[in-house]
């Protein structure tokens, strides 16, 4: 246990440097060496045949961009819930030639994972539902199509470097789904498995009696896909809902002619802009937009951004980000009752005592001030790092919990720049803790994931791309990388970001 009262002493030192009441830079918190051993002990090892296959390739999707060309809204039919038709992760697996506990055979499998899940998912889900099209191209094929497979159906047109062969199609009254080959030549049912609790659609496509070309899948061949989704409707054309100017009971909204995409997300190459894809439609010259694939095999190259130039910048940032701090604790009255009103900034600036002694004249007018339970909480749980046992450490840090708990409990009516505050106490002790003793990181997760959309709501975007960054960490943390990296990836596509951000895509491969 040794290893485990280093981490406590250790990690909570960094959360002295985490001002929670505003927009400030990012603290980066590693899992402790015990939670990362624990984890592995813990982890269910499943074969990968039993799960669908070794994993092939992965891609992961930004959140909160399921508004097709940009401003796309739900229809109103069904009381949708937005991110229901938000990819957040793409995956395809290798194919399984014989897996002995498959009756049906030799099978490929790909999943989709969404943002929010439905309450039916894919199956009986009614109007309420997500409809996706997976249009595959294999290498070597001697034809296939640029042009959708259901007429109007999406509104968009392919790469014609890349043609499709076959297209998967699952919609929301089916309980399954359906393959089809360019030609018209080959149908065939696909096995479709909804897992709400994931959030994850499973595809199963059988290959034992399918086309030659398809079964080349199980010998490695070069391949690519378009992955799109739109809101399903069963009376058109491909179940993809129509997208008008304004938003009915079975159509989408914010389309700018009837020639817009019925598109609400799709997946798009590294350095690709969704929304550039989605509007580059031409109504005048009868040209629907022009949509890439992904490619798993191929030679796809992605510019290399210079990490040597991205380090010095973040270095840059933290020196000048030091340098305010000294200035403003410089500039600081001298203690007062005054110093109620600016506990976050004192906390924030690392001046613990001072912030301890603010948190307790608030604590004195109203002992339910959910602020000043969060402030205390965090304090409390920065005063383990200096207790000489784990039991103390240990009892500190459940102390410091319920105050925070209380606190997150009790600020839901609170201005939201101060729920921000209370849910970024909670989520910092959180990620900072390890895992395998207090099990708090996705909890941690879900704060920052909270004050994300408080702070995207206000207009504070360094805000809420910190609590994207922080959301990721601790999913990380927590085990459950495909939500960190959808994470990471929306991250990817922001403009303007802090340059200690960016050397972390930088290190993820962003």
């Amino acid at each position: 246990m040794k290893r485990t009262v280093w981490a406590l002493g250790s990690i909570f030192q960094s959360l002295l440097l985490v001002a929670v009441a505003a927009s400030v830079p990012v603290v980066f918190i590693n899992s402790s060496y015990i939670a990362g051993r624990f984890a592995a002990i813990l982890c269910l090892n499943v074969s990968p045949e039993l799960s669908g296959g070794k994993v092939l390739a992965q891609f992961s999707a930004p959140l909160d961009d399921d508004d097709g060309p940009g401003g796309y809204e739900y229809p109103l039919g069904g009381a949708y819930e937005k991110g229901e038709l938000d990819i957040t992760s793409y995956t395809v697996r290798f194919p399984l030639s014989r897996p002995a506990w498959h009756a049906k055979g030799a099978f490929w499998q790909l999943e989709l994972t969404f943002a929010k899940a439905t309450p039916n998912g894919l199956a009986g889900g009614g109007f309420r539902a997500p409809a996706v099209h997976i249009y595959i191209g294999i290498y070597g094929a001697a034809s296939g199509s640029t042009e959708s497979a259901f007429g109007e159906g999406e509104l968009v047109r392919f790469d014609p470097d890349h043609p499709w062969d076959y297209v998967v199609s699952v919609d929301g009254w089916s309980p399954s789904g359906e393959i089809k080959s360019a030609d018209g030549s080959y149908s065939a049912p696909v096995d479709t498995t909804w897992n709400a609790q994931l959030r994850r659609l499973t595809l199963r496509i059988g290959l034992d009696k399918a086309p030659a070309l398809l079964s080349s899948v199980l010998a490695g061949k070069e391949t690519w896909y378009y992955v799109l989704v739109g809101a399903y409707d069963g009376a058109r054309e491909g179940h993809f809902a129509a997208v008008r100017k304004d938003a009915n009971l079975h159509d989408g909204g914010g389309a700018r002619d009837d020639d817009s995409p019925r598109v609400f997300d799709l997946l798009v190459p590294r350095g690709t802009s969704k929304s550039s894809e989605l509007s580059s439609e031409d109504s005048g010259k009868g040209i629907l937009a022009l949509v890439e694939p992904v490619i798993v095999g191929g030679a796809e190259k992605v510019a290399q951004p210079d990490r040597a130039a991205a380090l010095a910048e973040a270095k840059s940032a933290e020196t000048r980000d030091a340098a305010e701090r000294a200035q403003k604790i410089a500039a600081l009255p001298s203690p007062s009752k005054a110093d109620a009103d600016i506990v976050g900034e004192l906390f924030g600036l690392g001046l613990e005592e001072r912030a301890r002694a603010a948190v307790d004249m608030r604590l004195a007018t109203d002992a339910h001030d959910p602020l000043a339970l969060a402030y205390r909480g965090a304090l409390v749980a920065l005063s383990a790092s200096r207790a000489s046992g784990l039991g103390e450490k240990m009892s500190l840090v459940a102390a410091a919990y319920r105050d925070l708990d209380a606190a997150a409990g009790g600020a839901a009516a609170f201005d939201p720049k101060e729920r921000i505050a209370v849910l970024l106490c909670r989520g910092n002790v959180s990620s900072a803790v390890p895992n395998d003793v207090f099990g708090r990181a996705a909890q941690g997760a879900a704060d920052f994931d909270a004050a994300r959309l408080l702070a995207k709501g206000s207009g504070d975007a360094a805000l809420e791309n910190d609590c994207l960054a922080k959301a990721a960490l601790a999913f990380e943390k927590a085990g459950r990388t495909e939500e960190a990296s959808a994470r990471w990836a929306t991250l990817a596509g922001k403009e303007s970001l802090d340059p200690r951000l960016r050397l972390e895509l930088i290190d993820r491969g962003y």
